[in-house]
């Protein structure tokens, strides 16, 4: 956070009178009848930032568990997620290069005696690694070419590091509505490989819906949930000191007896990401490799009239806006 920002809430004294006004009467005072609503999760994060966060109190507090009560849905049994990991350490590589091998080494290690059997044995050998061939066989007929059951659920406690919505050491289980939404999240570059796990949900769960959708506003007039909602869909840069109020929110979701969370994606237009406390309400189903072919950016101008200019002077006309032609 800025200096900047830590100068708007100096004069705790005016937002506090701020903030009864709106937890007596549903409205904050400024231009516009909504204008400070959105402001008053700030002033909240400001002294979340600024005060004893780990045992915080505040008046604003029970309005930000009301809003949380407000915004609960089921997420079914049986449901289906998706949970990516980057091979971080070209682990995956190999196996996927040799994955298309595997029916045929099968079938040429059954025979007793073929032409070249030596070569046919390096070539399993070099398959194998150090797993060797039959257990990792076995793993790709059960339905895991990617990483095994054991690995596709939560990471030990001692790997996890700072998250958006988990503290260092505090594993929770992220997934997504969608692979492209789990491959993206790993912020992959060209021709990684990725191991995606597909998840079956064992219960129904009980889910705080971050999702808004701006369209709403004017009907919900729910602009405090809203900017809370939108701090889960924030574009970080890698600064770590922007997580604390999703992990603050995360914690409290938890504390409310709730099972997990589920908000949009920063990454995928449309993509939902969840998040699930007890990674035994989930189990692991199957998991396959991919290799990511290409990242692109859609992009719209600010202003549609405005062009860049090549060499001669001349208009340079505007990319497709690609999201907009496939979602008519």
């Amino acid at each position: 956070m800025d200096k900047q920002w830590f100068d708007v809430f100096s004069d705790r004294k005016y937002w506090e009178e701020l903030a009864q006004i709106y937890i007596k009467t549903g409205t904050a005072p400024g231009k516009f009848p909504t204008s400070h609503i959105a402001d008053l999760w700030d002033y909240f994060k400001f002294c979340l930032l600024t005060d004893n966060r780990f045992f915080f109190n505040h008046a604003l507090l029970a309005t930000v568990k009301k809003k949380i009560g407000e915004h609960v849905i089921t997420l079914p049994i049986d449901s289906t997620l998706f949970r990516a990991r980057i091979d971080t350490n070209a682990t995956l590589r190999e196996r996927a290069r040799n994955l298309m091998h595997v029916d045929i080494l099968t079938e040429l290690k059954k025979k007793e005696y073929i032409p070249g059997k030596d070569e046919v044995d390096k070539m399993i050998a070099h398959f194998a690694g150090d797993e060797g061939y039959d257990s990792y066989y076995k793993q790709y007929k059960n339905g895991f070419e990617g990483f095994p059951a054991s690995e596709c659920m939560c990471p030990q406690p001692y790997k996890v590091s700072n998250g958006r919505c988990n503290m260092p050491y505090s594993p929770h289980l992220y997934g997504a509505s969608d692979i492209h939404t789990a491959i993206a999240e790993t912020r992959p570059f060209i021709n990684d490989t990725v191991s995606v796990a597909s998840l079956q949900t064992l219960r129904d769960l009980m889910i705080a819906d971050f999702c808004y959708d701006f369209g709403d506003q004017d009907t919900l007039s729910d602009w405090f949930y809203m900017a809370m909602s939108s701090d889960f869909s924030m574009v970080n840069k890698g600064n770590e000191n922007d997580y604390f109020a999703t992990q603050y929110l995360t914690m409290l979701v938890k504390s409310m007896g709730y099972d997990g969370l589920k908000f949009k994606s920063s990454l995928v237009m449309d993509g939902v990401n969840y998040v699930i406390f007890d990674e035994s309400a989930c189990k692991p189903l199957s998991s396959k490799l991919y290799t990511v072919a290409q990242a692109r950016y859609d992009v719209s101008p600010v202003s549609i009239n405005s062009h860049l200019k090549d060499a001669n002077g001349e208009d340079i006309d505007n990319p497709p806006l690609l999201y907009q032609i496939n979602h008519r």
